[in-house]
């Protein structure tokens, strides 16, 4: 029995839009010219690293490292591997064994710290990104190692950890606020506190994460201005290393 010709209309109409795509793909670039998508494909450059100077050596602690570069035009924000020789196993690159000692994608600004790992050898490098499907080329590996052999003060005593600002500069007993800057990990030790002159007031940690903290202001703290920092060690058992302070002002509800 003869088929009803409407039957094959539907592919009669798929094989003329398909022609003329094509047809459309040849006028608009040229029998040797790239397709309309290689035209349209966004670009982005290479971050050039400016600090710190290739096979840069630090002595003793604390092992906290700014890395820095120049912005690339168009980036919206920047990812960051950094490597460490003999970290997961002596004598090799932690990359060519499984993964990078430390990644950090979407980075926001030209510059990031972050606490190294010790006495080791280590590297870095950096790519522009251009919203979130567009990734640049890697930078080349940058190469430094911290020397913390002589150094008379121990990794706990100088944990290296940076406060850079608060979300507020005042609160109530009870309220909370962010601290700002790199913590690394929390293995028990570090205190975050307000102080005055003569007394030190441990706060609470609601989040602990590596560049946020969370605390919380406690009872009984008399309203007045303070310092707010972290301690490498717990104050009130021994001397320690600690951040940079910032004013902070303790209010009455």
């Amino acid at each position: 029995m003869r088929k009803p010709i409407f039957q094959s209309k539907p592919l009669i109409l798929c094989l003329l839009v398909v022609t003329g795509l094509m047809t459309t793909a040849v006028l608009y670039a040229g029998p040797d010219g790239p397709a309309p998508q290689e035209l349209q494909k966004p670009e982005v450059g290479v971050p050039v690293q400016t600090a710190p100077e290739d096979n840069a050596s630090f002595k003793g602690y604390p092992t906290t490292l700014t890395l820095e570069w120049k912005p690339v035009e168009d980036a919206t924000s920047y990812d960051l591997e950094i490597d460490c020789l003999g970290c997961d196993q002596p004598g090799k690159w932690g990359g060519d064994t499984g993964e990078v000692w430390k990644q950090a994608p979407g980075v926001s600004k030209t510059k990031y710290t972050f606490i190294f790992a010790g006495h080791y050898k280590g590297k870095w490098r950096v790519r522009a990104s251009k919203g979130f499907f567009t990734k640049g080329e890697w930078s080349t590996w940058r190469n430094f190692e911290f020397d913390t052999k002589e150094s008379k003060k121990t990794a706990l005593q100088a944990c290296g950890i940076v406060l850079e600002s608060l979300d507020k500069t005042g609160g109530a007993e009870g309220d909370t606020f962010v601290m700002y800057g790199v913590w690394g990990s929390l293995p028990g030790q570090k205190v975050p506190c307000l102080k005055s002159k003569d007394k030190i007031f441990p706060l609470s940690i609601r989040i602990w994460s590596e560049n946020i903290i969370r605390v919380k202001i406690p009872a009984g703290i008399p309203p007045g201005k303070y310092k707010a920092g972290v301690y490498c060690l717990d104050p009130q058992k021994e001397k320690s290393d600690s951040s940079d302070w910032l004013d902070f002002e303790v209010t009455t509800k």
